[in-house]
């Protein structure tokens, strides 16, 4: 591997094969994303919501949607 002196090496990675769809679909959750990234919720019918937070709340019904559908979902 060649040396950069302005890069930090902070790991190598192996890439020893793919895991199944089936174990690679993990769901998506908003509630347990770190606390640095977290989405600014809306607790009130008055709060103002992000767009992010509107995908976050309806992520899990397209997923079933999507795993229900015909298969593959990829060509």
């Amino acid at each position: 591997m060649k040396k950069h002196p302005q890069v930090l090496f902070l790991a190598a990675v192996a890439l020893l094969g793919a895991l199944p769809w089936s174990r690679a679909d993990e769901p998506f959750d908003a509630n347990r994303t770190h606390d640095c990234i977290n989405l600014p919720l809306a607790r009130t019918a008055d709060d103002s919501a992000s767009m992010g937070h509107a995908r976050a709340l309806i992520y899990w019904a397209t997923r079933e949607a999507r795993r229900k559908s015909p298969q593959p979902h990829r060509v």
